[in-house]
């Protein structure tokens, strides 16, 4: 009995020893496999380069073709037609990479498909690499189809390609949501100068707009979640306050101090985070001042109230305009890293330059710049959300963070932004940011936090 139960022993260990052995040149061939792989999909040059920096008509073009989609797809569950241009679809890639400079795309329609290319900026070990790739989009009766792809020097067949597009949207939108904005795609047409299609939204369309922002959050280890109770809040205080006033102009200031003290209270109140109550007004204020614009992004908020009462006539400098600008880079920032605040911010006088309105502002700038920084100030730290209260306690004042505008330009027209400043990048242009931002420093409030942030540790409240 004993020489069986140790033959059955020796057994099993040798058994074991084997499959230890087995796994262990798995696990080094899988290892291989992929380091060989990430050598021929990654390259240590990106395969395109971005010369030029964005051009006032480009920026105009790719605005107005995501308004244009935007609207069409929005507020409808009908199948509708979307086209868009070479020009649009290039504008467009040129205006992501602009807000993430990593990102670099180009499309090109050329014969029965729609060349695009792209390349994209990561890290290997704290190394530079990039993912450069090409694709072909051809006509097809239902979803994508893509021809002629490659990651770096792999080729991929049409099947790989058109699963990893399927998995990658999957993976970016969330499984279920993906598949239905896939599902929701149709009659893909390459015309000699143009690409066009059919879409349905899927029903709860703005829903998904909010959660596929939560997993872009998370993706890229954003700390800053929403939390719909609290704005949902917020949004409410800011109802019965507008309804408390008569609809005749007022302040910008007056709707920070309600806002300020209010998330003062409620945070030393119910032991909430100062600077994440803070977030949920001002993001509220944002959806006050621009429903169209920032609802979608906070799931599961209701706005019949809000909807059923005048929206505020509020100023900035006595002008609607320099508070709107405030209110909305605000609202972007907490949308969004910094980068894309500023550019979206100057890129707006751009548009306003080229669509024949009031023309390139650099005091508007200066607004989107104090909402910006307001905001870094109001939620970037526990430490610093308290002192913006403490400060508010006495009313803060439009001087307290609103610098002197005096010479700043206002009303350029392309024409003139050109012959100044040449293009975003320019010194004279980049010169004149860094004065508003000195300007910026010196108001009282700004003034007086910095202040505080430099004493030393033991000196600090």
């Amino acid at each position: 009995m004993a020489s069986i139960f140790n033959s059955k022993w020796q057994f099993f260990r040798y058994l074991l020893s084997v499959l230890l052995r087995w796994s262990a040149v798995l696990f080094v061939a899988v290892f291989s496999l992929i380091l060989i792989l990430l050598s021929f999909a990654l390259d240590d040059k990106p395969s395109l380069e971005m010369s030029t920096p964005i051009t006032s008509s480009e920026a105009k073009t790719g605005s107005d073709f995501i308004k244009r989609i935007s609207r069409k797809v929005i507020n409808t569950h009908e199948t509708i037609p979307i086209s868009a241009s070479e020009q649009e679809m290039d504008s467009v890639l040129h205006l992501i990479h602009r807000t993430y400079s990593g990102f670099i795309g180009k499309v090109n329609i050329q014969g029965k498909g729609a060349h695009f290319e792209f390349s994209v900026r990561t890290s290997v070990l704290g190394q530079p690499y990039y993912l450069n790739g090409k694709a072909t989009l051809t006509s097809a009766k239902h979803g994508f189809h893509w021809e002629e792809s490659q990651i770096g020097s792999i080729p991929l067949w049409d099947g790989m390609a058109n699963k990893i597009f399927y998995r990658l949207v999957e993976t970016g939108l969330g499984k279920s949501y993906g598949r239905k904005i896939l599902n929701g795609i149709s009659d893909i047409e390459i015309h000699p100068t143009k690409l066009t299609l059919s879409f349905k939204p899927p029903q709860g369309f703005q829903e998904g707009i909010a959660n596929v922002v939560e997993r872009l959050n998370s993706y890229y280890g954003s700390e800053k979640k929403f939390n719909p109770v609290r704005v949902q809040y917020y949004i409410d205080a800011l109802v019965d306050f507008t309804r408390a006033r008569d609809n005749t102009p007022v302040s910008l200031i007056d709707y920070l101090n309600f806002l300020l003290q209010t998330s003062a209270k409620q945070a030393a109140a119910n032991n909430y985070s100062p600077a994440e109550e803070n977030l949920s007004a001002l993001y509220a204020l944002g959806i006050q001042v621009g429903p169209g614009v920032f609802r979608h992004f906070v799931a599961d908020i209701k706005l019949h109230r809000l909807n059923a009462t005048a929206q505020p006539k509020l100023t900035l400098k006595s002008r609607e305009d320099l508070a709107k600008h405030f209110v909305y880079s605000s609202a972007l920032k907490i949308l969004a890293e910094q980068g894309f605040s500023f550019s979206l911010g100057e890129l707006k006088e751009i548009l306003d330059a080229n669509g024949g309105g009031s023309g390139f502002s650099f005091v508007d700038i200066t607004a989107d710049k104090v909402g910006i920084r307001f905001t870094e100030m109001a939620i970037g730290s526990e430490l610093n959300a308290t002192r913006l209260h403490e400060y508010a306690q006495k009313s803060l004042s439009e001087n307290d963070i609103f610098p002197d505008i005096m010479a700043l330009p206002e009303g350029l027209s392309e024409k003139e932004f050109k012959n100044i400043f040449s293009d975003l990048e320019s010194d004279t242009y980049q010169g004149l940011l860094s004065e508003i931002d000195l300007r910026i420093g010196q108001t009282p409030l700004f003034k007086h936090i910095d202040s505080l942030s430099n004493l030393p540790s033991e000196n600090r409240k």
